[in-house]
């Protein structure tokens, strides 16, 4: 039964056109996809004392920008010209200011353009101390 509506009829072009977009844009392949960035730890609200581990993840290789991979920008605050590219899953972050801070993690492409995920954490940063716990004897 047909209610009175036309049936629409398609050619072979305008469906594989469609189904061609279609599947680009599942795949994340087009202009507007958006790579992933987590950060593993520390997590949110952590004490930490320098220096520090940041283990991250990440949808795409991380690593020296000259080789054309993405890498991320970390920054406290709101430092943006004073950040650390990051090029690995792991590494190790020397220099940070102490006290509770915002540290900014930017992923971004090869020629430091926006690669889409950027994310916050909050950070209290202690002073690392120089206490041995070993006791002495």
């Amino acid at each position: 039964m047909n209610f009175g509506k036309p049936l629409r009829r398609y050619s072979a072009a305008a469906v594989i056109a469609l189904l061609a977009a279609t599947t680009q844009a599942a795949c994340g392949q087009g202009s507007d996809s958006h790579e992933t960035l987590t950060v593993l730890e520390p997590i949110a609200g952590s004490i930490v004392s320098v220096p520090f581990t940041l283990h991250l993840s990440s949808s795409v290789l991380l690593g020296d920008p000259a080789t054309g991979r993405h890498h991320v920008h970390a920054y406290f605050d709101d430092q943006t010209k004073n950040y650390l590219l990051v090029d690995s899953d792991n590494s190790v972050i020397n220099k940070a200011p102490a006290g509770k801070h915002t540290l900014h993690l930017l992923l971004r492409k090869a020629d430091h353009s926006s690669a889409g995920a950027e994310i916050q954490i909050e950070l209290t940063i202690v002073p690392k101390t120089n206490v041995d716990p070993t006791p002495s004897s």
